[in-house]
């Protein structure tokens, strides 16, 4: 065996192996996506743990008007009509003694009614009491001190008051209160029968001693035509609202001059009313009916009004719905009726996530933790039943990723990303559509201006240049591949995008006069008597240069005149204003000419090896048979390359699926779905740069992450194979000639 046998023999080997790793790696690459993203869409797991009595000595009115658990899930309290506040430890623990919920000044009093004001990061109430001197109205809060004697955790109830000693004036006869406070004022609405007492208070802190004091602004009676079962208060002091048990609504806008006036009034049909409670966040009113149902209510804007609409229905089972409690982190919730089934739901996707039977009797109370991962259910014997849940994604499903989802503060249903925000009852919006579309979008415009300069170039580099010039072209068209696509998008958002923005008349005139300008001058050169050696085929691009710099002169000297004649002066103005059409300073249009100069080589250098490659006796054999040069570019060139010119736009519109930092820096990166090459996108491979370093791991929003890389690598990898396959063919095309 000779040694150029044994290096040939080696190479092969040496590339066989490569070849294996490499098809090995990309497997790996799919399967750890996979492995991320699977987690995604697992099912909820539910495990239910033996039940807690509380006993007759830790309450002594059954059952408690509210209960509620800490932050840690291992202190349960229930509070009874009597202010009595009775602990359970749920680790098995000892429990903390028995505690006063009301003050020192009101102990003799009986609570009349209370409301949840806020769980974060602390449970808040309302609560209203009454003595001879009558109503009254305070606020206290449920929290926990942590101590380590021993390096023993123990957890200590604390009962606080905000307000201190001070307490509000409120109706006797009240049977419901809500209240709200912000920075400051204070609204407490109170029901008696069929009407609310509206009281608003402004709310001063002295600097000296954190005292409070409050001011009467405004006490007005709001009427309604039904009983007042349910009333709330939401979270931005905008809404009050009234609902009965039979299935009327009442929603008073609070943001209104005179909010008897502008009342919204909904009338129960066919069901009734039996649990009314807000989903976090205070714009959705979760209403449970005796049909099973849970109804989701948000307001909407419809010609410039707000209003409540019922926005998507939960079916747990045909009987009457009697516990509804929200998660503290999601917007998820828990729904109980009164044969002891249970299901857990998510409100965006609609999605229902579980149904077990908790206990053959009613369930009347529901308290969620507040991580979301503890539930605890009294039933109607005052028996605490305790759910494990391991529920982490409950956004992973088909419809919250790929469908319109109908989220609060929105009019209609929509395709939406928005991953955070500045506020803890923020919700998510994982949809991965609109970021697809800015992929395809910015992919198509990259195309479309830069397969006609790479294919065409090719042509007439590969078949009609000298073979000298030849030398010099391919190399430095090849050679602009080698620039780093960051400076590329450095130049793009910072120095392009600014400038087709002032000049944006100037670019539409270059539009137009440069392909017929060079077309017209193509055609007068071609009825030349002889041409010259200036104006052969093979060198008339010289020639064309300067016809392009005069071109390019004649449109910036008119390009003033014309946006003053036809556009007022400012033709983008014209466009916004007059055309109704959004410009951005970084778009599609920008994105187009950046991140098509960077697929450009790639097109350029694969149609031109394969038209360079054709088989000169095709060539010659034409040309022999009385083709002109053209008729043999059209008949026998263009048909018998284009399997490699179709996997030169297959791999370059793959590299502009996956380009990140064009699209980064030179869009506006916003997830947005439009077609108007004058609006910006965010792409999937943009995405998954900017954030996945801010996700955190093993969050929904970081599986997502992956998920949108699988996407993009399925995308890139079926585009990359077609052509490799189309590669493949020709080659064996040739070998065959």
């Amino acid at each position: 065996m000779t040694k150029r046998s044994v290096l040939d023999w080696g190479a092969t080997q040496f590339i066989r192996v490569g070849g294996v790793f490499v098809v090995i790696a990309v497997v790996l690459i799919f399967l750890y996506l996979l492995y991320k993203v699977v987690p995604l869409f697992s099912n909820i797991n539910v495990e239910a743990t033996s039940p807690h009595q509380i006993s007759q000595s830790h309450t002594d009115t059954i059952p408690p008007i509210y209960s509620g658990i800490d932050e840690y899930s291992s202190i349960l309290y229930s509070v009874n009509k009597s202010g009595n506040i009775s602990y359970y430890d749920l680790r098995g623990g000892k429990n903390p003694p028995s505690d006063a919920l009301l003050p020192s000044h009101l102990s003799s009093s009986d609570i009349i009614a209370h409301s949840l004001i806020t769980q974060l990061p602390f449970d808040h109430y309302a609560i209203a009491t009454k003595d001879e001197e009558g109503g009254k109205a305070f606020v206290v809060t449920h929290q926990y001190a942590i101590s380590y004697p021993n390096n023993t955790r123990i957890i200590t109830p604390e009962i606080m008051y905000p307000w201190g000693e001070k307490t509000l004036p409120i109706n006797s006869n009240t049977q419901k209160i809500a209240l709200r406070e912000d920075d400051d004022r204070v609204i407490v609405a109170t029901a008696f029968e069929q009407s609310i007492t509206l009281y608003e208070y402004t709310k001063e802190q002295s600097l000296l001693d954190d005292e409070m004091s409050f001011e009467l602004e405004r006490e007005e009676i709001l009427s309604v035509n039904h009983s007042i079962d349910f009333l709330l208060i939401n979270f931005d002091l905008r809404w009050v609202i009234a609902l009965s048990r039979n299935g009327e609504k009442t929603f008073f806008p609070l943001y209104k001059s005179n909010i008897a006036n502008h009342k919204q009034e909904v009338v129960g049909k066919n069901s009734k009313i039996t649990q009314a409670k807000w989903l976090i966040g205070e714009l959705s009113i979760l209403v449970g009916t005796d049909k099973g149902e849970i109804e989701q209510w948000f307001p909407i804007r419809e010609q410039g009004r707000e209003k409540y609409q019922k926005i998507r229905t939960f079916k747990l089972s045909k009987h009457p719905i009697t516990t509804v409690a929200g998660e503290r982190l999601r917007k998820g919730f828990v729904a109980t009726d009164n044969q002891g089934n249970a299901g857990v739901f998510y409100t965006s996707s609609e999605n229902h996530l579980n149904t077990q039977k908790v206990v053959d009797k009613a369930l009347i109370q529901t308290i969620v933790s507040p991580q979301d991962d503890e539930i605890l259910f009294l039933d109607k014997d005052f028996q605490w039943h305790h759910w494990k849940v391991d529920n982490p994604h409950p956004e992973g499903n088909f419809k919250q990723i790929w469908q319109k989802i109908h989220y609060e503060n929105y009019s209609e249903p929509k395709y939406l990303w928005q991953s955070s925000a500045a506020n803890q009852d923020f919700e998510p919006k994982f949809s991965l559509t609109p970021l697809l579309f800015g992929t395809i979008k910015g992919a198509f415009y990259a195309m479309l201006f830069a397969i006609p300069l790479a294919i065409l170039g090719a042509i007439y580099t590969a078949f009609f240049m000298s073979k000298r010039m030849r030398q010099y072209v391919k190399p430095t068209v090849e050679v602009m591949e080698a620039l780093p696509t960051v400076i590329l998008g450095f130049l793009a958002g910072l120095w392009m995008a600014p400038f087709v923005e002032k000049n944006l008349m100037l670019l539409f005139l270059m539009l137009f006069a440069l392909p017929l300008g060079i077309l017209l001058f193509g055609f007068l050169s071609s009825k030349l008597p002889k041409p010259t050696s200036a104006f052969s085929l093979q060198n008339r691009f010289i020639t064309i240069i300067p016809l392009v710099f005069a071109l390019t002169a004649i449109c910036y000297i008119i390009a003033d005149p014309v946006q003053n004649l036809f556009f007022d002066g400012d033709v983008r103005l014209y466009i916004t204003q007059e055309l109704g059409i959004t410009y951005n300073q970084r778009n599609a249009l920008v994105v187009g000419f950046a991140m098509g100069f960077a697929v450009i080589p790639t097109i350029f250098s694969i149609t031109e090896d394969a038209i360079y490659s054709v088989p000169k006796h095709l060539v010659n054999g034409s040309l022999a048979m009385g083709a002109s040069p053209w008729q043999t570019l059209i008949g026998v060139v263009i048909p018998t390359a284009s399997p490699a010119i179709f996997s030169a736009v297959m791999i370059g519109l793959g590299r502009a699926v996956g380009e990140t930092m064009i699209v980064l820096m030179a869009t506006g990166n916003t997830p947005v779905m439009e077609l108007n090459i004058f609006e910006g996108m965010r792409t999937l491979s943009a995405n998954i740069a900017v954030e996945m370093p801010e996700s955190e791991v093993d969050s929904s929003h970081f599986r997502i992450l992956f998920l949108a890389a699988l996407v993009l690598f399925m995308f890139t990898f079926v585009f990359n194979t077609v052509a490799e396959s189309i590669r493949l063919k020709l080659k064996k095309k040739y070998a065959e000639l």
